[in-house]
């Protein structure tokens, strides 16, 4: 892909998308309408009227002038229908363009709802031409077709990385976000298990100051009750 591909259809891609790659279409297709074009309805019209005395005299040469501009025109619209019908590759989408002169609609197939990618030749000739097909399988029996492709194994293996990419970024936000809520659980766990370990470590320190004011209250008691028997011992004196 070249750099001027880049710039022109990036305006039919979102802003944070990469674009890859474009799929045009084989350049054989384009070169057979302006032969025809050429050929047929250039060559054979022209050879006939310059001919033809009879059609001079019937025809007047600026019709004839105006015909062929036409055919210019016809032409150049050919060759920019062929270099905006294309697909183009993104970092996560594959977006076919359909371009006309007055509206152009553009269709967007994300990679992780491609099933398959088929690659089909229909005659003999798009083997010689090396000219095939490209169907993407869409899941629910839908499908983007690039009719005419050229070097269909290297959009093909593009695509591939890129759904591969797709998946592997997706898998590796997954975990991400599961190893994010489990260190979440470890916190909240370790702060219970730290905050009830200190509840449990200022219960017990009351129960130790109650239990050392009561052994401090029996004590004095005990003291008091010898003191009392030893009045009555010396009064019995």
């Amino acid at each position: 892909m070249n750099s001027y591909d880049r710039v022109f259809f990036k305006k039919y891609t979102n802003q944070w998308n990469d674009i890859i790659d474009i799929a045009h279409q084989h350049i054989i297709v384009i070169l057979s309408k302006i032969l025809i074009n050429f050929v047929i309805y250039v060559g054979i019209p022209t050879f006939l009227y310059y001919s033809s005395d009879k059609i001079k005299s019937f025809i007047p040469f600026f019709w004839l002038e105006i015909y062929l501009l036409l055919m210019f025109i016809k032409i150049c619209y050919d060759i920019i229908d062929w270099y905006n019908d294309v697909w183009i590759i993104t970092s996560d989408s594959l977006i076919d363009l359909d371009w006309s002169l007055f509206t152009s609609t553009t269709q967007t197939l994300k990679y992780e709802n491609i099933e398959w990618i088929e690659l089909i030749q229909w005659w003999f000739i798009d083997t010689v031409l090396w000219k095939w097909e490209i169907v993407a399988n869409k899941v629910g029996w839908e499908w983007f077709v690039l009719t005419n492709a050229a070097r269909i194994y290297q959009i093909s293996q593009e695509i591939d990385n890129a759904s591969k990419d797709i998946i592997w970024e997706r898998d590796f936000v997954d975990q991400e976000d599961e190893y994010q809520d489990g260190e979440y659980i470890d916190e909240y766990n370790n702060d219970d298990e730290y905050q009830d370990g200190e509840y449990i470590d200022e219960y017990n320190e009351d129960d130790y100051q109650e239990n050392e004011s009561q052994s401090s209250w029996e004590h004095q008691n005990v003291e008091e009750d010898e003191d009392t028997d030893d009045f009555h011992n010396e009064n019995k004196k």
